[in-house]
């Protein structure tokens, strides 16, 4: 999709960022992957004026939420993600025998619908705060918006009867620990809207943006990362293989050197392979 990869040679504002917290004891820094985490890591040892570091103060963002960010539910535990697998499958088996959905799945193809349930899973988490936006907006509901109103409602009961709460409808509490945390470009993180309130305003958070014009803890201003768009994910992975034999043959980086981001991995990971 337009933008999916973003592969960003701009380094000064992560780096100015570590540099003038990198003393701090109590300073951990979130990176979008565990990888781009561990190499900024080993890049401090080289240029913040350290010899070593910690790795717990290197973090992926993933390991940020599931150390500070808890979701609870008295009486309840939490949905594994196969009973999300197996609530689709049976929601389109049901389907299949008396269409109710119009637009998730074509009426005429609801007997042969059986791949779709991956697809019905993936959208389950999100389901919550899209009811959230959708009855705020005041807007008539089409199709679309009927077929995801349908599934919230089941998909509720699914859970309630089941004794079961999805981590992704609750509102957990950010659990301070003493630790200040640079969250680093959570723009290109796919979930990071579900946590913004739950992170704005936190003392303890600092959000550095894609569109910071001055890094953290300095004074210098810097260019934002060049970012490409493309009209279809095949010139924009063409795109990227071309970049990254580039930076190999031309600039002599070598290929463990070479790391991209990549919001929807499970999508993308195939063809990039």
């Amino acid at each position: 999709g337009q933008g999916g990869i973003l592969i960003s040679m701009q380094e000064n504002l992560i780096e100015k960022t570590i540099k003038a917290h990198i003393a701090e004891q109590n300073a951990v820094f979130v990176f979008p992957t565990g990888i781009s985490a561990d190499r900024w890591a080993d890049r401090a040892t080289l240029t913040c004026g350290v010899s070593a570091v910690a790795m717990e103060r290197f973090i992926a963002w993933d390991d940020f939420k599931t150390a500070s960010i808890k979701s609870h539910v008295v009486g309840k535990k939490s949905v594994p993600s196969v009973m999300r697998t197996v609530f689709a499958s049976n929601l389109i088996a049901e389907n299949a025998d008396a269409p109710f959905l119009k637009n998730l799945i074509v009426p005429q193809y609801a007997k042969n619908a059986a791949s779709f349930a991956d697809w019905i899973s993936s959208l389950l988490p999100s389901l919550a705060s899209w009811e959230k936006k959708f009855e705020a907006s005041g807007t008539q509901a089409d199709d679309e918006d009927s077929d995801l109103l349908l599934l919230h409602e089941r998909y509720s009961a699914f859970l309630d009867a089941h004794n079961l709460f999805d981590p992704a409808w609750e509102t957990p509490p950010f659990v301070p620990d003493g630790n200040d945390y640079y969250i680093f470009y959570p723009e290109v993180l796919m979930d990071f809207a579900e946590y913004k309130q739950l992170l704005t305003g936190q003392t303890q958070i600092h959000l550095v943006r894609l569109d910071n014009c001055t890094a953290a803890g300095g004074g210098d201003s810097f260019a934002k990362p060049t970012v490409d768009f493309f009209s279809n994910a095949r010139s924009e992975l063409r795109h990227v293989a071309l970049h990254i034999r580039k930076l190999h043959e031309e600039e002599h980086i070598a290929w463990e050197d070479i790391a991209i981001s990549v919001p929807d991995l499970a999508t993308y990971a195939p063809y990039l392979t």
